[in-house]
């Protein structure tokens, strides 16, 4: 990945090691000229390139389309998680469903770059 821009906002794709099936960290990466002293270095931020918070009074669960749950699938009414590892590389899918049992799970949701809102499931 160069840096020579001054500046710029780039994502991260980073193939896991093992595993029986290939998965993908996805991160966002930063860069910026760092300010006084710092002038000729590069000042790097990298960062979950999704985020997935509640807004409901519910809890909710979550995964990529076609993927089992995880430890991390439950979300609390404000809590957020970073969503960072897809078995996909190219298509990022998201469902979502109210947890109990046999729970419905809604149609796939594309994930971008911009916050997408989901006002029913």
């Amino acid at each position: 990945m160069p840096f020579n821009a001054p500046s710029a906002d780039s994502d991260l794709v980073i193939p896991t090691a093992g595993g029986s099936a290939p998965a993908y960290f996805n991160f966002g990466v930063s860069w910026k000229e760092g300010e006084g002293k710092y002038k000729l270095s590069k000042v790097i931020t990298i960062t979950p390139r999704y985020i997935v918070k509640n807004s409901l009074p519910d809890a909710i669960l979550f995964r990529e389309k076609s993927v089992p749950l995880h430890d991390q699938s439950q979300l609390d009414p404000g809590q957020r998680v970073p969503f960072q590892t897809f078995k996909n590389q190219r298509d990022h899918l998201f469902t979502f469903a109210y947890p109990g049992l046999n729970t419905t799970w809604s149609a796939s949701h594309y994930t971008s770059v911009n916050t997408a809102e989901l006002n029913t499931l």
